[in-house]
């Protein structure tokens, strides 16, 4: 069951010996042609490898979102004019993407208290659009809609909602018309300006990393 399992990937029926030992990042594993190919010293080799593969594959994660962090603010200091915001949000989306943040939708909410009423300018991105790489801008003054967004800028904490499709707890009413999928969690994470918001169709879907990275990416913002 587990060779087919594999479907078109050829491991081949003649392997009869498999060990997994799970690391930070996902497990070493070793598999053999013949029975019972690994003894008790061998397995205990291969498990004295993995506290070696984790350090090393947390070493690369934090490079990574190092790496994440300086192309964004590369993209901010190539800003000359308030368009060019657009292609900062692209960055700030492809890097969330090498990094392995599992997400569906991503956008920046922007406060504008100049008008009354105040209004939200919301950045969001939709891989179908054909202007301007998939971002579409539009500005709100509906009330009931702006209300949250605001209140999570003035309080200056990120807000996650893990599991909204089975608590809502801000009542925030997602209709699963609204978008192409269904949305199970969502995080807000202000920065001077607004709030860098994600969701998922997956619930728990951003782990502590993930949201203390999202932190560190809106301080460029």
């Amino acid at each position: 069951a587990e060779i087919e399992s594999w479907g078109e990937v050829e491991i081949g029926p003649q392997i009869n010996s498999v060990v997994d030992v799970p690391f930070a990042g996902g497990t070493l594993a070793m598999n053999s042609l013949a029975e019972n190919a690994f003894s008790p010293p061998d397995i205990q080799v291969l498990q004295s490898f993995a506290p070696v593969m984790s350090e090393a594959y947390l070493r690369l994660r934090q490079f990574q979102r190092q790496e994440a962090v300086r192309q964004v603010c590369e993209a901010v200091w190539r800003m000359e004019k308030s368009e060019d915001l657009l292609q900062v949000l692209t960055v700030i989306r492809q890097q969330l993407i090498e990094v392995g943040i599992v997400f569906d939708d991503v956008g920046l909410n922007v406060v504008d208290t100049s008008t009354q009423p105040w209004a939200v300018q919301y950045y969001y991105y939709y891989p179908d659009q054909e202007d301007q790489p998939g971002w579409v801008l539009w500005s709100s003054t509906v009330e009931a809609t702006n209300t949250q967004v605001f209140e999570f800028w003035r309080a200056g904490q990120l807000s996650y909602r893990p599991h909204m499709q089975r608590e809502d707890m801000l009542r925030e009413g997602w209709e699963p018309d609204e978008l192409s999928h269904p949305v199970a969690a969502v995080v807000d994470v202000p920065f001077s300006g607004g709030t860098l918001a994600l969701n998922s169709r997956y619930p728990d879907a951003f782990s502590p990393e993930d949201l203390a990275f999202l932190q560190v990416l809106v301080g460029v913002l």
